[in-house]
């Protein structure tokens, strides 16, 4: 491991200009305007990896492709799948960013731009790590590379891919690093992650948007519908109305309650960074049964009439909303859909429900090798021990993998949960780059150790 270290050492600025030239590739996956710089940023990272002396080649999967890349490990050592994606968020200077959001722009210490905290750096930090094997004492363990396309859009396509090549893909365990330190300066590892339910709830209206002066008041307005339909799904206080919504939520254990307690969330810092003056629960334990154990329903964004400039008096034709249920273990992705469809049908039945991806919650068996591996990798990395957290997101991909290739699934986040990943100058410490190169080293070891399954 010592000579992959200093390889590290000697190379560090130049792995820092490859992550530069891979984040500048508006590799948006939601808008189809996006797809030859997609196209052009998988060819880059294919390039880039067999250029490391990796096999790689692209997986079709009906949608965007995956690229799929590998290389062996000495005789008898296992293997590690390693997951993440090359598709970021849209991201617009309008939007409010410092700079440009395809170059990455150094800030007061920190790199901004979009995709290099979710999830460009953590997958170029793996791909480093790769390297550095590779150029020092030699990869200790075989290692498997599958990079998606489709995350940011739900991962359409993934798990037709996986179920497809699952030979191809079978490994020992695999390796994840795509969610969030629960504070910036904490290392944590992630055991737990929440599913998603994303659909479109559209209340139609005249045949074409109507004059308002003329027709108002005598024609009902779709945009008036459908925030009185929303305010029967959700209420102000966060809780959530569908018939069944919380049925099969677990409650708090005791034991998670102290855990959480635990963790170092200042409230008034918090509040601060989100430019917020109040949550919507203000206790410590509560807001993290929040973001991390509880389910929740969230408007993303209503469209509809007019949304220009200047002013235009109509009555549109539709509104529609783009929503999310978050879910937690034990709820059901199509079960919770179907409740939301029949909730819906009873008070707007005009309105359609449509599904745009569903994904199941994941949690981790903590207690087995390969997270108490992963604890001495990161320590290796971070130079502290980590938390053991749950997280509010959701990444398909974890579940999926977990079921379909019978392995072990470890959640090794890199990034602080300031990076504001989906937002507005999303960044990434340098520091946290480095480390996670350091920490994925020990980790690739520490599998080596362990030997296979």
């Amino acid at each position: 491991m010592e000579l992959a270290l200093k390889h590290l050492d000697t190379h560090l600025q130049a792995f820092v200009e490859e992550l530069k030239a891979f984040v500048a590739f508006p590799s948006v996956s939601t808008d189809p305007a996006y797809e030859e710089p997609l196209t052009l940023c998988r060819l880059f990272l294919e390039e880039h990896l067999r250029q490391r002396g990796l096999t790689a080649r692209e997986l079709e999967t009906g949608g965007i492709p995956a690229l799929f890349a590998e290389a062996p490990g000495p005789p008898g050592a296992p293997t590690v799948l390693i997951y993440g994606h090359y598709d970021v968020q849209p991201a617009r200077s309008e939007d409010g960013w410092s700079s440009d959001p395809f170059t990455l722009t150094e800030t007061d210490g920190r790199w901004v731009a979009r995709g290099v905290s979710d999830n460009k750096g953590p997958a170029m930090a793996l791909i480093k790590a790769v390297e550095c094997c590779l150029e020092g004492e030699g990869l200790p363990v075989g290692v498997k590379f599958l990079l998606e396309g489709e995350e940011e859009i739900g991962s359409k396509h993934l798990e037709g891919c996986i179920l497809k090549h699952g030979e191809l893909l079978q490994a020992d365990s695999v390796l994840i690093s795509d969610s969030l330190w629960v504070a910036p300066a904490t290392p944590s590892l992630c055991y737990g992650l929440r599913g998603i339910v994303y659909a479109y709830i559209t209340v139609p209206g005249p045949a074409v948007d109507l004059h308002s002066g003329i027709h108002g008041g005598v024609v009902a307005n779709p945009h008036v519908r459908l925030a009185h339909l929303l305010a029967t799904i959700a209420a102000p206080d966060g809780s959530v109305a569908v018939d069944g919504f919380y049925d099969q939520v677990r409650p708090l254990s005791e034991a998670e309650r102290e855990q959480f307690a635990q963790v170092p969330l200042d409230l008034a810092a918090y509040r601060e960074r989100l430019g917020v003056e109040e949550l919507l629960v203000e206790e410590k334990v509560a807001v993290l049964a929040r973001r991390w154990v509880e389910p929740t329903f969230e408007v993303h964004g209503i469209t509809g009439g007019y949304t220009g400039p200047g002013a235009k008096t109509i009555v549109p034709a539709f509104a529609e909303a783009k929503v999310s249920m978050r879910l937690v273990p034990d709820q059901e992705p199509e079960a919770l859909f179907a409740a939301l469809v029949d909730h819906v049908a009873c008070h707007c039945p005009e309105a359609a429900v449509t599904l745009e991806s569903a994904a199941a919650p994941f949690v981790a068996d903590t207690a087995g090798p390969h997270y108490q591996a992963a604890r001495r990798a990161m320590r290796v990395g971070f130079g502290a021990e980590p938390l053991l957290i749950r997280e509010g997101g959701s990444i398909p991909a974890a579940l999926w993998l977990k079921e379909h290739l019978g392995v072990p699934v470890v959640l090794m986040p890199i990034c602080a949960v300031d990076d504001n990943p989906h937002s507005p100058n999303e960044k990434f410490e340098p520091s946290h780059f480095e480390g996670g190169v350091r920490a994925f080293i020990a980790y690739l070891h520490e599998l080596a150790r362990m030997g296979p399954s």
